[in-house]
Protein backbone atom coordinates (compact mmCIF):
# COMPACT_ATOMS: atom_id res chain seq x y z
CA UNK A 1 0.00 0.00 0.00
CA UNK A 2 2.79 2.17 0.83
CA UNK A 3 4.35 1.44 -2.36
CA UNK A 4 1.46 2.10 -4.50
CA UNK A 5 0.71 5.73 -2.26
CA UNK A 6 4.66 6.76 -3.35
CA UNK A 7 3.66 5.92 -6.87
CA UNK A 8 0.75 7.97 -6.67
CA UNK A 9 2.36 10.67 -4.98
CA UNK A 10 4.93 11.20 -7.67
CA UNK A 11 2.96 11.13 -10.08
CA UNK A 12 0.75 13.77 -8.48
CA UNK A 13 3.86 16.28 -7.62
CA UNK A 14 4.61 15.95 -11.51
CA UNK A 15 1.28 16.55 -12.89
CA UNK A 16 1.38 19.38 -10.24
CA UNK A 17 4.77 20.57 -11.79
CA UNK A 18 3.44 20.56 -15.40
CA UNK A 19 0.50 22.41 -14.23
CA UNK A 20 2.07 25.06 -13.01
CA UNK A 21 3.74 25.72 -15.65
CA UNK A 22 0.85 25.98 -18.00
CA UNK A 23 -0.42 28.42 -15.37
CA UNK A 24 2.48 30.53 -15.22
CA UNK A 25 5.24 31.68 -17.28
CA UNK A 26 7.64 29.64 -16.13
CA UNK A 27 7.21 26.39 -18.13
CA UNK A 28 8.37 22.67 -17.51
CA UNK A 29 10.95 21.62 -20.41
CA UNK A 30 11.82 18.38 -19.14
CA UNK A 31 10.41 15.98 -16.05
CA UNK A 32 12.39 13.12 -14.46
CA UNK A 33 10.92 11.13 -11.63
CA UNK A 34 14.41 10.46 -9.92
CA UNK A 35 13.85 7.66 -7.57
CA UNK A 36 10.80 4.92 -8.58
CA UNK A 37 10.24 3.66 -12.31
CA UNK A 38 8.41 0.92 -13.97
CA UNK A 39 10.58 -2.08 -13.90
CA UNK A 40 9.92 -2.79 -17.74
CA UNK A 41 12.23 -3.27 -19.92
CA UNK A 42 10.54 -3.20 -23.82
CA UNK A 43 7.10 -4.29 -22.18
CA UNK A 44 8.58 -7.05 -20.06
CA UNK A 45 8.49 -6.78 -16.50
CA UNK A 46 9.20 -8.28 -13.64
CA UNK A 47 8.32 -9.33 -10.53
CA UNK A 48 10.27 -10.05 -6.90
CA UNK A 49 11.24 -14.01 -7.60
CA UNK A 50 9.88 -16.67 -5.24
CA UNK A 51 11.72 -19.56 -6.79
CA UNK A 52 10.57 -23.30 -6.22
CA UNK A 53 13.36 -25.32 -5.74
CA UNK A 54 15.97 -22.91 -7.22
CA UNK A 55 18.30 -19.73 -6.74
CA UNK A 56 15.89 -16.85 -6.35
CA UNK A 57 19.07 -14.54 -6.64
CA UNK A 58 20.70 -16.92 -9.53
CA UNK A 59 17.12 -17.22 -11.31
CA UNK A 60 16.64 -13.21 -11.09
CA UNK A 61 20.45 -12.49 -12.15
CA UNK A 62 19.63 -15.01 -14.99
CA UNK A 63 16.76 -12.49 -15.64
CA UNK A 64 18.66 -9.47 -15.49
CA UNK A 65 21.64 -10.71 -17.84
CA UNK A 66 19.10 -11.76 -20.29
CA UNK A 67 17.35 -8.76 -20.42
CA UNK A 68 19.77 -5.60 -19.40
CA UNK A 69 23.11 -7.83 -19.88
CA UNK A 70 25.67 -8.46 -17.05
CA UNK A 71 29.30 -6.80 -17.81
CA UNK A 72 32.02 -9.55 -17.92
CA UNK A 73 35.19 -7.49 -18.20
CA UNK A 74 36.76 -3.92 -19.47
CA UNK A 75 38.79 -3.78 -22.07
CA UNK A 76 40.65 -0.25 -23.16
CA UNK A 77 40.58 1.28 -26.32
CA UNK A 78 42.16 4.70 -27.45
CA UNK A 79 43.42 4.86 -23.49
CA UNK A 80 39.49 4.88 -22.19
CA UNK A 81 37.81 2.18 -20.54
CA UNK A 82 35.11 0.26 -21.77
CA UNK A 83 32.62 -2.24 -20.27
CA UNK A 84 31.68 -5.23 -22.09
CA UNK A 85 27.98 -6.41 -21.78
CA UNK A 86 26.48 -9.75 -22.62
CA UNK A 87 23.08 -10.17 -22.91
CA UNK A 88 20.46 -12.31 -24.09
CA UNK A 89 19.27 -12.67 -28.01
CA UNK A 90 16.20 -10.92 -27.03
CA UNK A 91 14.13 -13.38 -27.31
CA UNK A 92 12.81 -13.06 -24.34
CA UNK A 93 11.86 -9.26 -24.11
CA UNK A 94 9.70 -9.45 -27.19
CA UNK A 95 6.69 -9.95 -24.79
CA UNK A 96 5.71 -11.19 -21.33
CA UNK A 97 4.71 -15.01 -22.54
CA UNK A 98 8.39 -14.57 -24.49
CA UNK A 99 9.47 -14.27 -20.78
CA UNK A 100 7.38 -16.55 -19.08
CA UNK A 101 8.99 -19.39 -21.08
CA UNK A 102 12.64 -17.93 -20.60
CA UNK A 103 14.73 -20.85 -19.59
CA UNK A 104 16.23 -20.73 -16.52
CA UNK A 105 18.86 -23.96 -14.54
CA UNK A 106 16.85 -25.91 -11.78
CA UNK A 107 17.79 -26.84 -8.64
CA UNK A 108 17.48 -30.66 -9.73
CA UNK A 109 19.39 -29.95 -13.29
CA UNK A 110 18.00 -29.02 -16.47
CA UNK A 111 16.17 -26.08 -17.21
CA UNK A 112 12.70 -25.22 -16.72
CA UNK A 113 10.17 -22.29 -17.84
CA UNK A 114 10.67 -19.04 -15.56
CA UNK A 115 6.94 -19.76 -15.23
CA UNK A 116 7.44 -22.68 -13.32
CA UNK A 117 9.62 -21.06 -10.40
CA UNK A 118 8.00 -17.23 -10.68
CA UNK A 119 5.21 -15.15 -11.03
CA UNK A 120 5.95 -12.74 -13.55
CA UNK A 121 3.49 -9.72 -13.79
CA UNK A 122 3.91 -5.78 -14.41
CA UNK A 123 4.63 -3.83 -11.20
CA UNK A 124 5.50 -0.56 -10.05
CA UNK A 125 8.70 -0.74 -7.45
CA UNK A 126 11.23 1.90 -6.22
CA UNK A 127 14.74 2.07 -8.36
CA UNK A 128 16.03 2.85 -5.37
CA UNK A 129 15.29 3.64 -1.28
CA UNK A 130 16.51 7.19 -0.43
CA UNK A 131 15.84 8.01 3.25
CA UNK A 132 16.44 11.26 4.49
CA UNK A 133 16.25 11.59 8.98
CA UNK A 134 15.44 7.94 8.56
CA UNK A 135 12.58 8.99 6.73
CA UNK A 136 11.89 7.61 3.17
CA UNK A 137 11.99 10.04 0.67
CA UNK A 138 10.87 10.53 -3.31
CA UNK A 139 11.93 13.28 -5.69
CA UNK A 140 10.72 14.77 -8.51
CA UNK A 141 12.67 17.41 -10.16
CA UNK A 142 11.82 19.93 -13.14
CA UNK A 143 13.94 22.33 -15.44
CA UNK A 144 11.77 25.60 -16.27
CA UNK A 145 12.68 27.38 -20.09
CA UNK A 146 12.69 30.69 -18.54
CA UNK A 147 14.63 29.72 -15.65
CA UNK A 148 11.81 31.63 -13.37
CA UNK A 149 12.22 29.05 -10.56
CA UNK A 150 10.52 31.43 -7.83
CA UNK A 151 7.55 31.73 -9.85
CA UNK A 152 6.94 28.16 -10.37
CA UNK A 153 8.09 26.82 -6.91
CA UNK A 154 5.07 29.74 -5.79
CA UNK A 155 2.78 27.68 -7.83
CA UNK A 156 3.58 24.86 -7.25
CA UNK A 157 3.11 25.36 -3.55
CA UNK A 158 -0.17 26.55 -3.87
CA UNK A 159 -1.03 23.70 -5.99
CA UNK A 160 -0.05 21.23 -3.46
CA UNK A 161 -1.71 23.25 -0.79
CA UNK A 162 -5.07 21.42 -2.16
CA UNK A 163 -3.42 18.14 -2.55
CA UNK A 164 -4.75 16.30 0.24
CA UNK A 165 -1.58 14.46 2.19
CA UNK A 166 -2.00 11.10 4.00
CA UNK A 167 -0.95 11.17 7.65
CA UNK A 168 2.57 10.85 7.81
CA UNK A 169 3.25 12.31 4.16
CA UNK A 170 4.88 16.01 3.49
CA UNK A 171 5.98 17.75 0.65
CA UNK A 172 8.56 20.29 0.60
CA UNK A 173 10.60 22.00 -2.11
CA UNK A 174 13.69 22.15 -3.05
CA UNK A 175 16.36 23.07 -5.69
CA UNK A 176 17.95 25.95 -6.61
CA UNK A 177 14.78 27.88 -4.60
CA UNK A 178 15.38 26.38 -1.32
CA UNK A 179 19.48 27.76 -2.25
CA UNK A 180 18.05 30.90 -2.48
CA UNK A 181 16.28 31.00 1.11
CA UNK A 182 19.37 29.60 2.60
CA UNK A 183 21.91 32.25 1.19
CA UNK A 184 19.05 35.02 1.47
CA UNK A 185 20.17 35.72 5.17
CA UNK A 186 24.21 35.42 4.46
CA UNK A 187 23.33 38.58 1.70
CA UNK A 188 21.65 40.35 3.72
CA UNK A 189 24.36 40.41 6.49
CA UNK A 190 26.72 41.19 3.25
CA UNK A 191 24.69 44.12 2.45
CA UNK A 192 24.97 45.38 5.97
CA UNK A 193 28.56 45.12 5.76
CA UNK A 194 28.57 46.39 2.27
CA UNK A 195 26.70 50.01 4.01
CA UNK A 196 28.98 50.00 6.90
CA UNK A 197 31.57 50.06 5.24
CA UNK A 198 30.41 52.82 2.66
CA UNK A 199 29.23 55.06 5.61
CA UNK A 200 33.19 54.73 7.38
CA UNK A 201 34.54 55.30 3.99
CA UNK A 202 32.87 58.63 3.69
CA UNK A 203 32.95 59.67 7.13
CA UNK A 204 36.80 59.59 6.83
CA UNK A 205 36.67 61.64 3.71
CA UNK A 206 34.14 64.34 4.90
CA UNK A 207 35.68 64.23 8.15
CA UNK A 208 32.57 64.64 9.04
CA UNK A 209 30.02 61.62 11.16
CA UNK A 210 26.73 64.02 9.94
CA UNK A 211 27.46 64.23 5.99
CA UNK A 212 27.58 59.99 5.05
CA UNK A 213 23.80 60.29 6.53
CA UNK A 214 22.78 62.98 4.03
CA UNK A 215 24.97 60.70 0.73
CA UNK A 216 23.63 57.53 1.84
CA UNK A 217 20.07 58.48 2.16
CA UNK A 218 19.62 58.00 -1.23
CA UNK A 219 20.29 54.47 -0.73
CA UNK A 220 16.24 53.17 0.39
CA UNK A 221 15.55 55.48 -2.85
CA UNK A 222 17.46 53.24 -5.06
CA UNK A 223 16.70 50.08 -3.65
CA UNK A 224 13.04 50.88 -4.07
CA UNK A 225 13.47 51.61 -7.48
CA UNK A 226 15.67 48.68 -8.61
CA UNK A 227 12.59 46.23 -6.55
CA UNK A 228 10.15 47.99 -8.14
CA UNK A 229 11.54 47.73 -11.65
CA UNK A 230 11.81 43.55 -11.35
CA UNK A 231 7.82 42.87 -11.52
CA UNK A 232 7.95 45.64 -14.37
CA UNK A 233 9.67 44.14 -16.45
CA UNK A 234 8.24 40.54 -15.49
CA UNK A 235 11.09 39.24 -13.42
CA UNK A 236 11.04 37.88 -9.46
CA UNK A 237 13.78 38.59 -7.06
CA UNK A 238 16.37 36.38 -6.74
CA UNK A 239 19.86 35.78 -5.93
CA UNK A 240 21.75 37.85 -8.74
CA UNK A 241 19.04 40.53 -7.80
CA UNK A 242 20.26 40.65 -3.85
CA UNK A 243 23.92 40.61 -5.31
CA UNK A 244 22.87 43.41 -7.33
CA UNK A 245 21.60 45.37 -4.74
CA UNK A 246 24.86 45.19 -2.66
CA UNK A 247 26.45 46.58 -5.57
CA UNK A 248 24.00 49.34 -6.07
CA UNK A 249 25.15 50.23 -2.22
CA UNK A 250 28.61 51.35 -3.48
CA UNK A 251 27.55 52.70 -6.70
CA UNK A 252 24.38 55.22 -6.57
CA UNK A 253 26.10 56.81 -3.66
CA UNK A 254 28.97 58.45 -6.04
CA UNK A 255 26.31 61.17 -7.52
CA UNK A 256 26.00 62.31 -4.29
CA UNK A 257 29.47 62.17 -3.23
CA UNK A 258 30.17 64.23 -6.29
CA UNK A 259 27.07 66.91 -5.70
CA UNK A 260 27.35 67.51 -1.51
CA UNK A 261 31.43 67.43 -2.02
CA UNK A 262 31.04 70.84 -4.13
CA UNK A 263 28.62 72.15 -2.42
CA UNK A 264 30.80 72.09 0.86
CA UNK A 265 33.89 73.27 -1.40
CA UNK A 266 31.84 76.09 -2.27
CA UNK A 267 30.42 76.60 1.31
CA UNK A 268 34.44 76.37 2.56
CA UNK A 269 34.93 79.54 -0.11
CA UNK A 270 33.10 81.89 2.12
CA UNK A 271 29.52 81.45 0.01
CA UNK A 272 26.26 80.79 2.37
CA UNK A 273 24.28 77.52 2.19
CA UNK A 274 21.68 78.68 -0.12
CA UNK A 275 24.43 81.00 -2.28
CA UNK A 276 26.94 76.37 -2.51
CA UNK A 277 23.70 74.83 -3.02
CA UNK A 278 22.24 76.77 -6.28
CA UNK A 279 25.90 77.02 -7.89
CA UNK A 280 27.18 73.80 -7.23
CA UNK A 281 23.80 71.63 -8.79
CA UNK A 282 23.95 73.04 -12.34
CA UNK A 283 27.98 72.87 -12.26
CA UNK A 284 27.49 69.46 -11.21
CA UNK A 285 25.04 68.32 -13.60
CA UNK A 286 26.89 66.93 -16.39
CA UNK A 287 29.77 64.79 -14.47
CA UNK A 288 26.66 63.10 -12.24
CA UNK A 289 24.92 62.32 -15.64
CA UNK A 290 28.31 61.17 -17.32
CA UNK A 291 29.14 58.79 -13.48
CA UNK A 292 25.88 57.24 -14.31
CA UNK A 293 25.46 57.02 -17.50
CA UNK A 294 28.73 54.89 -18.30
CA UNK A 295 27.70 52.89 -15.90
CA UNK A 296 24.06 52.10 -17.41
CA UNK A 297 25.57 51.83 -20.88
CA UNK A 298 27.73 49.15 -19.50
CA UNK A 299 25.34 46.89 -18.09
CA UNK A 300 22.89 47.13 -21.07
CA UNK A 301 24.07 44.59 -23.10
CA UNK A 302 23.54 42.19 -19.49
CA UNK A 303 20.16 43.36 -18.96
CA UNK A 304 19.00 42.60 -22.94
CA UNK A 305 20.23 39.57 -22.29
CA UNK A 306 23.30 39.68 -24.51
CA UNK A 307 25.92 38.03 -22.75
CA UNK A 308 26.72 34.11 -21.63
CA UNK A 309 24.17 33.53 -18.85
CA UNK A 310 21.68 35.71 -20.37
CA UNK A 311 18.37 34.78 -18.32
CA UNK A 312 20.84 35.17 -14.91
CA UNK A 313 22.94 38.06 -15.46
CA UNK A 314 19.48 39.52 -17.00
CA UNK A 315 18.20 40.52 -13.72
CA UNK A 316 21.28 41.77 -12.67
CA UNK A 317 21.70 44.14 -15.55
CA UNK A 318 18.01 45.59 -14.92
CA UNK A 319 18.31 45.58 -11.06
CA UNK A 320 21.35 47.85 -11.68
CA UNK A 321 19.44 50.25 -14.23
CA UNK A 322 16.51 50.87 -12.73
CA UNK A 323 18.39 51.20 -9.30
CA UNK A 324 20.92 54.05 -10.89
CA UNK A 325 18.62 55.51 -12.82
CA UNK A 326 15.88 56.14 -9.98
CA UNK A 327 18.57 57.11 -7.84
CA UNK A 328 19.94 59.79 -10.20
CA UNK A 329 17.00 61.54 -10.06
CA UNK A 330 16.61 61.61 -7.01
CA UNK A 331 20.45 62.98 -6.35
CA UNK A 332 19.80 66.31 -8.80
CA UNK A 333 16.09 66.64 -7.30
CA UNK A 334 15.85 65.73 -3.48
CA UNK A 335 19.60 65.60 -2.12
CA UNK A 336 20.25 69.51 -2.22
CA UNK A 337 16.89 69.23 -0.08
CA UNK A 338 18.23 66.44 2.16
CA UNK A 339 21.49 68.96 2.69
CA UNK A 340 19.59 71.59 3.92
CA UNK A 341 17.21 69.87 6.41
CA UNK A 342 20.33 67.92 7.96
CA UNK A 343 22.24 70.90 7.69
CA UNK A 344 19.50 73.00 9.92
CA UNK A 345 18.82 70.24 12.51
CA UNK A 346 22.67 69.94 12.77
CA UNK A 347 22.77 73.74 13.89
CA UNK A 348 19.86 73.38 16.19
CA UNK A 349 21.62 70.56 17.87
CA UNK A 350 24.83 73.03 17.96
CA UNK A 351 23.17 75.43 19.19
CA UNK A 352 21.45 73.86 21.89
CA UNK A 353 24.70 72.68 22.93
CA UNK A 354 26.42 76.37 22.80
CA UNK A 355 23.39 77.45 24.98
CA UNK A 356 23.97 74.47 27.54
CA UNK A 357 27.39 75.49 28.11
CA UNK A 358 27.06 79.36 28.30
CA UNK A 359 24.24 78.58 30.79
CA UNK A 360 26.03 75.91 32.76
CA UNK A 361 28.96 78.44 34.52
CA UNK A 362 25.82 81.05 35.47
CA UNK A 363 24.09 78.33 36.92
CA UNK A 364 27.18 77.92 39.06
CA UNK A 365 27.55 81.51 40.07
Amino acid sequence: MEQKFTTMAQEAVGDAIQSASAAGNAQVETLHVMDALLRQENGVARSLIEAAGGDPQAIGAAVRAELTGTTATTVTIDHKELDVVVRGDGVAARSLDALRSMPVASAYGGYVPLSSVAEVNVELAPQSITRVNQSRQITVTGDTISGNTTAMTKQIKEILAEYPMPEGYTAESGGSYADMMDSFSDLLLALLVALGLVYFILASQFESFLMPVIVMMILPVAFAGALFALPLTGRDLSMISLVALIMLAGTVVNASIILVDYIQTRRARGESREEAILNACPLRIRPVMMTTLTTILAVVPMALGMSGAAEMMADMGVTMISGMVVSTVITLLFTPVYYSVIDNISHIFHRRRRESETSAPVAAE
